[in-house]
Formats: C-alpha cells, structure tokens, sequence
C-alpha cells in the first residue's frame, strides 16, 4: 500500500467505511462523502492500482461487475433511471487521490438542470459519514433483484 493513500487505507480499515454499500473480494463500493446527487458511489479495487494502464484485466472486470451490482442496487433503493459513470484514472504528482477508481452518479432531476460533469459539492455541503451510513444501509438492505446475481 503506497504511503498516504485514502483508498488504500479505506480498504484495510472497515471501521471508516460505515458507508460501505457493497463489496467482492476484489473491489469495493463507498458512497462518496462529497456526492454530486444522492447515492453518487466510488468504487475501487482492494489492491493499489493508479491507472487503467498497470491494472490487470481480472481486477478491471471485478471492478466493471461490482460497477453493474451498485448500478442495480441504486436504481432499485432509490429509484432513478440513468447514471453518470466515470473513471479516475491518471499518474500525476499532483493528482488528489492517486489510486484507480469508478464513480457512479445517480441521474435526477437535480443532475438535468445544469450538472456539471466535473462537480462541485452541492450547494448544502459534503455528506456527514452517519447520513451515508444510513443511505448505505437502505440500499444494502433494498431486495436483490433476480435479474443480475
């Protein structure tokens, strides 16, 4: 684990992830504490990886299947239709969190009027870890859906 990493030290410590909304042995899905719109997640592998360039096939499919898990567990908790998916990926000296990661932005009405891709914290500010860990435990506890298991 390279020194001063969040998402690394995040995955060792299930302590600071009550807000831990799903996970496989490979990767794992936090909602984010400064969303774009509610239920906005990040998902990373468990393993340090900086960019798309040195992870290799099988942690990138892990982290594609748990993508398609918290997709499906966000439509159905908390009911929207579409979302923003974007990666992180890039080495650079200055980059703020320098480990590989997916963001999974539910779409609303909120989103429609003006979001801007590259967000910025919502006007009431970033989400306290107890309001996400109990948002992440609504959409933990939401009934599977057959259709994807």
């Amino acid at each position: 684990m390279p020194r001063g990493c969040l998402f690394c030290e995040l995955a060792a410590d299930r302590t600071r992830t009550p807000h831990r909304i799903a996970e496989s042995p490979r990767a794992i899905a936090l909602l984010s504490v400064d969303p774009a719109s509610r239920g906005h997640t990040v998902i990373f592998p468990r393993r340090h990886f900086s960019d798309l360039s040195t992870i290799p096939e099988t942690e990138w499919l892990a982290i594609g299947r748990l993508t398609l898990r918290v997709v499906e567990q966000l439509r159905r908790s908390l009911g929207h239709r579409g979302e923003y998916i974007y990666c992180g990926s890039w080495t650079r000296p200055d980059r703020k969190y320098p480990h590989l990661h997916v963001h999974v932005i539910p779409r609303g009405r909120r989103l429609a009027r003006g979001f801007d891709p590259w967000w910025h914290p919502p006007p009431e500010g970033a989400a306290s870890i107890p309001e996400l860990a109990a948002l992440a435990e609504r959409i933990r506890l939401s009934p599977r859906s057959a259709r994807r298991r």
